[in-house]
């Protein structure tokens, strides 16, 4: 955090605090948490180091295979699963309406994300779940999964198909992203990669990692006051 002084009238000066944020890693967590900063504060400034030069580039973020849905492998719903399934298909909604890129695979020609069967136990999860949420999870019979997979194997038990299932492209959604975050000039991406927190990060200026290190010990000082003032 940075303090800057402001003029408030009459009353003379008052400090005025800016925040002043570092992220590390430029993927979906970093990003989307950009975002998400922004929208609560006015005030903050954010700086994001990363290894690669853009999002989108490297990393694994970028090679994620896209499929958005609430569902754990064994079709079960996550734990706030479908808050967070609502919250992220909010997010790349808006950064696409605010970018201009489409980040969404067609959903009329991807109506929902398929699983196959390949042994028992997964066909006894799949009907299972089918079971629990019948509007939003379909077990297909391989009959019924057959002409919508190329090269069925052929131990195929069948196929759960997730109903609100999305696919996302993670490059355009990255790109999309970060087309938001440049524009309000309050995020700034470098290219920085990050080995060491404390030597990489926490140790700016004249501050030498020795000199952190022996204000982070513990002190020697029974006196609580004087540990207080000095964090």
């Amino acid at each position: 955090n940075k303090k800057v002084a402001t003029t408030t009238g009459p009353s003379g000066s008052q400090e005025k605090r800016t925040n002043r944020i570092l992220i590390v890693g430029g993927g979906f967590a970093g990003l989307g948490l950009a975002m998400n900063l922004l929208s609560k504060s006015p005030d903050v400034v954010i700086e994001i180091w990363d290894a690669e030069k853009g999002p989108g580039v490297g990393g694994a973020s970028a090679a994620a295979a896209g499929l958005l849905h609430p569902y754990n492998p064994r079709g079960r719903k996550l734990w706030q699963g479908e808050a967070a399934y609502d919250s992220a298909k909010h997010l790349i909604q808006h950064a696409s309406d605010m970018s201009g890129i489409a980040s969404f695979i067609d959903p009329i020609h991807y109506p929902g994300i398929l699983r196959l069967a390949l042994n028992k136990r997964q066909e006894k999860d799949y009907r299972k779940a089918a079971s629990l949420y019948p509007s939003e999870i379909s077990f297909l019979e391989v009959g019924d999964v057959r002409p919508l997979v190329s090269s069925l194997p052929d131990h195929c038990q069948g196929g759960l198909l997730l109903k609100k299932g999305l696919m996302v492209d993670p490059k355009k959604y990255l790109e999309a992203l970060w087309k938001c975050l440049e524009s309000t000039k309050r995020v700034t991406w470098h290219q920085k990669k990050v080995t060491d927190v404390i030597n990489d990060i926490i140790v700016t200026g004249t501050t030498t990692a020795e000199e952190l290190n022996k204000s982070s010990a513990p002190s020697s000082s029974s006196s609580s006051s004087s540990s207080s003032s000095s964090s």
